[in-house]
């Protein structure tokens, strides 16, 4: 039983990627001329697409308002060589694509989804989902007002799948932090 629960967790959680990755049918092409071509069609309405240099900074950026089909030609001609990474940020997912430039031209690197935590506040009660299909380490961390840590623990489970009862501590502002071995998350929630 205990097997079959995994095999269905699993089956969902492959599901749900590929839904992510249909829903915004992201292709990547490169021109002849260096440039590097996304289209897209059916963009999650707020999502952000953001060109980011080896450094960090962004040197392109667009945000989406649920446009069936988009289409940006990224023009590398005058970046110097590097590695450069294309982001698309959206409400429960973030997908990473490397783009290496040389003097050979450009090439598609590796290609990254990381899923987001979802909050759910219901009174005193603050749920906590977060697909983990890697079973990562994670540890989540519950700050008071004053920055003191009043909770944590750590999960290694392809769905997190937390209630925290805030219904024994005092009325006022928490701040639920979720790491990953690559990222942190951080929610403010009024109690």
């Amino acid at each position: 039983m205990k097997k079959s629960k995994k095999t269905l967790v699993t089956c969902l959680m492959l599901l749900f990627i590929f839904s992510l990755k249909a829903s915004d049918e992201m292709n990547l092409k490169i021109s002849e001329n260096e440039n590097l071509i996304v289209e897209m069609k059916k963009t999650e309405p707020n999502a952000i697409l953001s060109l980011l240099n080896q450094e960090g900074e962004v040197i392109f950026k667009d945000r989406f308002f649920g446009d069936s089909i988009y289409t940006r030609k990224l023009k590398f001609e005058e970046l110097p060589d590097g590695e450069y990474t294309l982001v698309l940020d959206k409400t429960f997912s973030t997908s990473n694509s490397v783009i290496k430039k040389s003097k050979a031209g450009l090439e598609l690197g590796l290609e990254s989804v990381t899923f987001k935590p979802t909050f759910k506040i219901e009174g005193q009660k603050v749920n906590l989902y977060l697909a983990n299909p890697e079973q990562l380490n994670l540890y989540v961390q519950i700050f008071d007002s004053e920055g003191v840590e009043v909770g944590n623990f750590r999960c290694k489970d392809q769905v997190m799948k937390k209630t925290l009862d805030f219904s024994r501590v005092p009325a006022g502002s928490y701040t639920v932090k979720v790491k990953t071995p690559q990222d942190e998350f951080t929610k403010e929630v009024e109690i």
